[in-house]
């Protein structure tokens, strides 16, 4: 019941920032993650996912028009603990988006805000298999990560509209 209150209490904040600023541009790695977005962030939001539902995000092929999206985001939500290991980080450089890099708010690895389960103990190798050596990337499926996830992008969301960007800074005067 805490945890429900909580991220209610997040979307209201949320849904409070007032009307005249424009939807912030949410990009998620997967169409599960584009409705978790959707849903903490209302009208507030546009939302568009890399790969579509039917895809299997594990093999997806980076394309030209996931460099557009990319470079248009406000915010990338990743599943992370290596899903997109093989096609995000060629997206990301070609994106020349500094804000959705690791590191920046504009970038939340979702992997991060739950216990991750099945992390091997010593080396990993092919040879094994489909053995996920940062722990199973399918934690999502887990109701109560799902709530973890949307207080983690509520909590994000807050933060990018409290740090104004380069494009929302009025003119500097060089007089």
């Amino acid at each position: 019941m805490r945890t429900f209150f909580i991220t209610c209490l997040w979307c209201v904040t949320l849904l409070t920032v007032p009307q005249s600023h424009a939807a912030l541009q949410i990009v998620t790695t997967t169409e599960d993650l584009a409705a978790i977005a959707k849903a903490v962030g209302g009208d507030h939001v546009k939302v568009e996912s890399l790969t579509p539902g039917s895809r299997d995000p594990h093999f997806a092929l980076a394309k030209p028009s996931m460099i557009r999206k990319v470079y248009g985001a406000d915010l990338l939500l990743l599943i992370g603990a290596d899903m997109e290991i093989g096609w995000l980080p060629p997206l990301l450089r070609s994106g020349r988006n500094s804000q959705v890099l690791p590191g920046n708010p504009g970038y939340l690895d979702l992997s991060t805000v739950v216990t991750l389960l099945g992390k091997p103990t010593g080396p990993v190798s092919r040879d094994m298999g489909d053995v996920h050596a940062q722990g199973n990337p399918h934690y999502w499926l887990d109701p109560e990560n799902g709530l973890l996830m949307a207080q983690a992008i509520a909590k994000r969301l807050e933060t990018i509209i409290a740090t104004p960007t380069e494009a929302t800074l009025p003119p500097s005067s060089n007089v």
